[in-house]
């Protein structure tokens, strides 16, 4: 006997706007049907904070969910999310509301996501996702200025920036670097950071892909073998994948602490001790942040600034062992009229990087007297 289905539908051609129904059995509420439309498309929830209700919010690989003003509810999970022509585009998988029921803002899984997990689970029996070994970040203007890549900022190819590398990863093993901005994968052009992530998913383990990337302002192009992900994969050898932050008591009269009001920091220079205590790779040489005030009062910041418990290990590539040696090389770039800066941290057991704007030249002199003990 052959029961009557549905038939997948292209959701890369939903637009925001459509028209949509979706089916489940709120509250046990059997075969009930809502309609709205397409709010948004590429929703990352994870990101979001706040109360999503029972079902919470969804935090896993898909982070390109439809939004959607249909009421769904409770018991709407795992229900169709069909087109005007009846076909699927998406699976109802969250909602974001303070009280557990419906205030228009639900989520699905796009049926090109949904399928294809499908036909895997029918064919193997599990599902893969491709793997390079590569962890990134943001781009934003003052990063991209400090690294050449403005050109394709503006067009709106923004790309990925890599902040850590296994280095027993494909890209490793490909000649990809920290630092490198990633323009295209596989010859689609990353617009974003997040997109790399989904491209990379949904890339089949075994094949070769053409990464374009950026490196000291020239361009390049590597083949990269994707890889199956796992979940040993993905975790730097001897850090924890993720360290709660480690903060040393503020004291103005504290031995050893300098103050450096350019960036609004207060630092110590790195010990061994110290490293052993924020899970830092051993011969690591920087600055730690005891005190930050986000931003200094002359220049401004990416990522919410330096924190107190960061450690500085190099500022435009250059190693940063002691607070004399960082006023240095900024007095330095400041004479040579250099407008943007980019610090190499380390937070919370892993590697991020932060673009700094500097003040105007005579305000850049005044500044640098200030590093004080």
């Amino acid at each position: 006997m052959k029961l009557p289905s549905l038939s997948w539908g292209d959701s890369h051609q939903a637009r925001v706007g459509d028209w949509v129904l979706v089916a489940g059995s709120p509250f046990g509420f059997g075969r009930s049907i809502s309609a709205g439309i397409i709010s948004a498309r590429a929703r990352d929830i994870s990101k979001m904070s706040g109360e999503g209700g029972p079902e919470g919010l969804f935090v896993g690989y898909v982070d390109d969910l439809i939004q959607t003003d249909a009421a769904i509810n409770l018991g709407n999970s795992g229900g169709p999310m069909v087109d005007v022509q009846g076909n699927v585009i998406g699976v109802n998988v969250a909602i974001y509301s303070p009280s557990g029921g419906s205030v228009g803002i639900g989520f699905a899984v796009p049926a090109c996501v949904a399928q294809r997990v499908y036909e895997a689970l029918r064919a193997k029996g599990h599902v893969s996702y491709g793997w390079i070994g590569v962890r990134v970040q943001e781009v934003d203007d003052f990063i991209a200025t400090s690294l050449r890549s403005q050109e394709y900022y503006k067009k709106g190819v923004k790309g990925a920036l890599v902040s850590g590398i296994d280095p027993e990863g494909s890209a490793a093993k490909a000649g990809l670097e920290l630092s490198d901005i990633i323009l295209s994968f596989g010859g689609h052009p990353i617009e974003s950071y997040d997109r790399l992530t989904r491209i990379v998913g949904e890339t089949s383990p075994g094949k070769s892909v053409s990464v374009r990337f950026l490196r000291d302002g020239k361009v390049l192009d590597r083949k990269v073998r994707v890889e199956a992900w796992s979940l040993d994969k993905g975790t730097q050898k001897n850090l924890p994948s993720h360290v709660e932050p480690s903060f040393l008591p503020y004291s103005a009269d504290m031995p050893g602490l300098f103050r450096m009001d350019l960036l609004g920091i207060s630092l110590l220079p790195l010990t061994a001790s110290m490293s052993g205590a924020l899970y830092l790779l051993e011969g690591t040489k920087g600055l730690y942040v005891v005190q930050s005030n986000g931003t200094g009062e002359t220049v401004s910041m990416t990522m919410g600034g330096i924190r107190a418990g960061d450690v500085i290990v190099e500022v435009n590539n250059e190693p940063v062992g002691s607070p004399q040696r960082l006023n240095d090389l900024l007095a330095a770039w400041q004479k040579e009229n250099k407008r943007t800066l980019l610090l190499k941290i380390w937070r919370q057991g892993q590697v991020h990087y932060i673009g700094v704007a500097l003040p105007s030249e005579k305000k850049d002199h005044e500044m640098s007297s200030n590093l004080s003990s």
